[in-house]
């Protein structure tokens, strides 16, 4: 059950944000160190300012935003993580296929990367390790290129409905 469930979450996933998916899966394979780096970070800190802020009485709703968004990326970390093997897998057994593949081989190829990992995820410590290393690296690059499209999305949108242009 869970296996189909975490396929069905990832091809959802997929199918909504591609874009996200192609920029998560790019940041990896061409920045690993600094995606590990942020995402460790995040995972490390965030629940620790969440405890602060719960801490004071008036931090309590910015406690609950963050928690909220943590929670939110914590699906789209395994995710992106998931389709950046499935990619990684595809271009490495299919050394001849282009470069986009079509929808139908991402949620594939993904689904099939979600099943890798959900095998692997049964070996005791080892499982668990890959897990943890799937959400940090997930986590790094969801919360990087998500940060990085709202900056670019409001770049345009400011220079196209600013009057100083």
């Amino acid at each position: 059950a869970f296996l189909i469930g975490m396929a069905i979450l990832v091809v959802v996933i997929t199918l909504v944000l591609p874009g996200l998916m192609n920029s998560a899966s790019a940041m990896i394979r061409e920045k690993p160190f600094s995606t590990l780096g942020i995402g460790f970070l995040i995972v490390a800190a965030a629940p620790v300012v969440i405890a602060l802020l719960f801490a004071t009485v008036l931090g309590v709703p910015l406690a609950l935003l963050i928690a909220t968004i943590y929670l939110a990326a914590a699906p789209l970390a395994i995710a992106a993580f998931a389709y950046f093997i499935g990619m990684m897998a595809r271009r490495t057994i299919a050394k001849n296929s282009d470069e986009n593949p079509g929808l139908g081989a991402r949620m594939a190829w993904s689904a099939i990367a979600v099943g890798a990992l959900v095998i692997i995820g049964l070996i005791p410590f080892v499982g668990g390790l890959t897990w943890l290393f799937a959400y940090i690296f997930g986590m790094g690059a969801v919360m990087t290129r998500g940060r990085s499209e709202e900056r670019r999305g409001g770049k345009e949108c400011r220079s196209r409905w600013s009057p100083y242009h």
